[in-house]
């Protein structure tokens, strides 16, 4: 369990990336799990502001790709939503925040359609030797639940040395 951590330092920070056009109740229920875990999720976006949501309130966004780079996250989640994900695949800084968060060898889950991502980011969701990356997942559906319930198990793993570089 992760909130048995003692200190900040301990404590995983995560990005939940979002932009208008999103689920936003997945967004919410993702960071609501998160939180009750010890972790600190943050809504992060292409820009600062708010992204309007296709199924709840517009969602403020805590931070902007750019004020807080990918080396200032733990892990990352990029929640489902058509629309959101148009806007993700158009955007450069969006990539790059995906690659490194690879390069990284952080935990990532993709929900939905943000698994087109990897392919616009150049990544493999295998490892070189052929076998899945156990720190990359991806849920092509709308199962929240099993999706953040594997990723909070995924955030104890140490990060891999096989994953190719992008």
């Amino acid at each position: 369990m992760l909130a048995q951590s003692k200190s900040a330092r301990e404590t995983p920070k995560i990005a939940i990336v979002v932009t208008s056009g999103c689920d936003g109740e997945s967004t919410l229920r993702i960071k609501e799990a998160l939180s009750a875990e010890g972790a600190v999720p943050c809504l992060v976006g292409i820009t600062l502001g708010r992204a309007s949501s296709i199924n709840s309130p517009t969602l403020d966004i805590d931070v902007s790709m750019d004020a807080a780079a990918s080396d200032t996250w733990d892990a990352m989640v990029i929640p489902n939503g058509e629309a959101a994900i148009e806007i993700l695949l158009d955007s450069g800084k969006a990539h790059a925040f995906l690659k490194d968060q690879y390069r990284s060898r952080k935990p990532i889950l993709l929900l939905g359609k943000a698994q087109s991502l990897l392919d616009v980011a150049g990544i493999s969701p295998t490892l070189s030797n052929g076998a899945e990356d156990p720190r990359l997942l991806v849920y092509p559906g709308n199962d929240t639940s099993a999706a953040i319930s594997a990723f909070i198990d995924k955030l104890a793993i140490t990060r891999q040395s096989e994953r190719a570089q992008v």
